[in-house]
């Protein structure tokens, strides 16, 4: 899941626009839930898409609006340096980098063609958790419905996405 925070200034309204435009262009594939609050109104974005496995995955995004009033008490609670900003695990960018990283969604899935759900993560992966986090998983790398890939491959993709992911419980490696 990853997480947006944005509130009533000129940078979030940057973020708001781009994340709106995502949400329009592709509201054919995605579930979108809205709740609100007296401090935040809360939109959860659920995208459908194609998994290199085979099967359907989702990316999730959760978009916290919040008035400027309440952005100081919520950086608080969610441990934020800035608002705007973006988190994906414990990793955060805020201000421009919120931007970018909005942007760079966008991109991915509007522009993206065939991408998979693996590959729209690693990419925003690598940019929200900077370069110390990032990891390379060129296309050909990528396993793919019918082809075999080595167990270590795949121990190291469920290694990646378990590090700084308290939002995955866990998860196993089956085979048929």
């Amino acid at each position: 899941m990853i997480f947006f925070f944005i509130a009533e200034d000129e940078l979030s309204n940057k973020v708001s626009a781009i994340l709106n435009n995502l949400v329009g262009k592709i509201k054919g594939s995605a579930k979108i839930r809205y709740s609100e609050s007296v401090d935040v109104s809360m939109t959860n974005v659920r995208i459908g898409l194609k998994s290199a496995l085979g099967k359907e995955d989702a990316l999730e995004l959760r978009i916290h609006a919040m008035p400027e009033a309440y952005a100081e008490s919520l950086k608080i609670r969610y441990g934020l340096p800035g608002i705007p900003a973006v988190k994906l695990g414990e990793a955060v960018r805020w201000g421009e980098d919120a931007v970018s990283a909005a942007s760079i969604l966008h991109s991915l899935l509007v522009e993206g063609g065939t991408l998979t759900a693996e590959q729209v993560f690693y990419e925003i992966a690598n940019y929200i958790q900077g370069s110390a986090g990032a990891v390379s998983m060129p296309e050909k790398e990528v396993p793919m419905v019918g082809a075999t890939a080595s167990r270590d491959k795949i121990q190291g993709i469920v290694d990646f996405l378990l590090k700084d992911n308290p939002d995955i419980m866990g998860c196993a490696i089956l085979n048929d």
